[in-house]
């Protein structure tokens, strides 16, 4: 009896494992399995379902539940979801080529480490807190979206609370169900504009944009003329997800407010919808506008690519100190040395160290390591260490709560930033935030390791923080 327990409790394991190599097809196999690649060591070609996305040279030597592993030439192990395989090819031999992207993108073992283990944190907050639902929601969509063993938990959490009667949660909970790649509900929507409650309001005109949902258009039509600094920023950004022009005028208004939350609403839907009649009238404008308006407008023909904007950027709006940090940003991103150069001597100059320098820092990191200098890994993970001792708060300086409340807002703020990246380079990094004890900061952390584990869960992510 002894010798059975073990047998009966693989029983399981080796059932997921053939049903897991059933769902990956194999092309020119002449009916070989994934055992048998395996075990004859067979070089393959691995497909992803993004169609740009292509693994050559490798050779399997392990399939999982979810995912698929293998060893490269250089004999480094690499794995594969099996959610992100679309097919796996036979090679004759070795193929002369460049590695991939796709390559680029694959978590290693370690990797792989820290995202289980980020999925298994979130769940341990997950039930533990019972007193905080915020907390609660947030680390249910760090494992709904992950491949954790209580996923289904999580998920049946948070649609019972998209059924529920409490409009407020019932959409945020809906969000975090579009989060882990679950549609919002319409009727869950349309209780949403039906609302009094505003955050209702506005959470159902984003979700509305982010699915390009028409059905509820006449809706976010309607709430684009509500004055109101909850409401109009919403429905602004999704008229532009939806590249619905009838807004226009309003959008065009707006770039006008003196709210900047309403007139950043207004630069990102112009920017992302763009158009011969967008360009057009940005041109009138920028010959007209003055100060914070003009700046907008131009970032707004930077973003459609402009021929006159980026000169305009370079040098005029980044020698002008209440535009150079976001036109350094912009430049950088795009690597214009000047603006690179912008940065990185930010970088090396004192500053406070409040919310705004701290946060502001944080995304001059993260620009300069997408651009590929990877020296900008100390400095974010100096950033989600923030400690309240750090933070410099004029005429507060024994104001304890203030303190923490502020390096708390710095990591949040900062591993954002670093889920955006979706970098795998990145992950180390947020193993210490991920097991601290502030739920918040470790959940987001959680949240972040997912994220990049994730690379479908990472870009709904990041277009709704965006």
């Amino acid at each position: 009896m002894l010798k059975t327990k073990p047998i009966v409790m693989l029983c399981p394991l080796l059932l997921a494992c053939a049903m897991a190599a059933g769902q990956v097809p194999i092309v020119d196999g002449d009916g070989k399995t994934i055992e048998d690649l395996i075990l004859e060591k067979t070089y393959v070609t691995i497909i992803l379902k993004d169609p740009s996305a292509r693994d050559i040279n490798l050779r399997i030597t392990g399939i999982f539940e979810s995912t698929l592993n293998f060893i490269t030439l250089d004999n480094d192990p690499i794995a594969y979801k099996l959610s992100r395989i679309r097919e796996v090819r036979i090679q004759e031999s070795r193929v002369a080529s460049r590695r991939s992207r796709a390559t680029e993108d694959a978590l290693s073992d370690e990797d792989m480490d820290i995202v289980e283990r980020a999925a298994q944190r979130a769940f341990e907050i997950y039930k533990n807190s019972n007193d905080d639902q915020e907390i609660k929601m947030s680390a249910a969509l760090a494992v709904a979206a992950s491949d954790h063993e209580n996923k289904a938990v999580a998920l049946v959490y948070l649609q019972e609370l998209a059924a529920g009667n409490d409009v407020p949660t019932s959409m945020d909970a809906t969000t975090f169900l579009y989060l882990a790649g679950i549609p919002p509900d319409p009727n869950v929507l349309q209780e949403g504009f039906l609302s009094g409650d505003r955050h209702a309001r506005a959470t159902a005109a984003m979700l509305t944009g982010l699915t390009n949902n028409k059905t509820f258009l006449p809706e976010v039509r309607t709430m684009l003329h509500d004055p109101t600094v909850q409401l109009f920023p919403a429905a602004a950004i999704a008229i532009g997800r939806m590249n619905e022009h009838s807004g226009l005028p309003r959008l065009y208004e707006a770039m006008r407010a003196l709210t900047e939350v309403k007139a950043e609403a207004a630069v990102f839907a112009l920017s992302h919808m763009g158009g011969k009649d967008i360009h057009e009238k940005m041109l009138e404008m920028l010959e007209v506008s003055t100060g914070l308006e003009w700046f907008r407008v131009l970032r707004v023909l930077y973003a459609l690519d402009d021929p006159d904007a980026k000169e305009l950027m370079l040098n005029k709006a980044l020698t002008q100190p209440a535009y150079q940090r976001i036109a350094a940003l912009l430049l950088a991103a795009d690597e214009v040395w000047e603006g690179t150069l912008f940065l990185r001597n930010y970088l090396e100059k004192p500053q406070d160290e409040n919310l705004e320098n701290l946060s502001y820092k944080g995304r001059v990191a993260t620009t300069l390591f997408s651009a590929g200098d990877i020296q900008q890994k100390i400095v974010l993970q100096e950033l989600v260490n923030t400690r309240p001792g750090q933070i410099y708060a004029r005429g507060r300086t024994r104001d304890e709560p203030f303190k923490r409340r502020t390096a708390a807002e710095v990591q949040l703020n900062v591993l954002g930033l670093i889920a955006d990246t979706g970098s795998k380079d990145l992950l180390s990094i947020l193993v210490a935030p991920l097991e601290g004890n502030d739920p918040e900061v470790a959940v987001m952390a959680c949240t972040a390791a997912v994220a990049i584990g994730n690379p479908e869960f990472g870009d709904r992510l990041r277009e709704m923080r965006r």
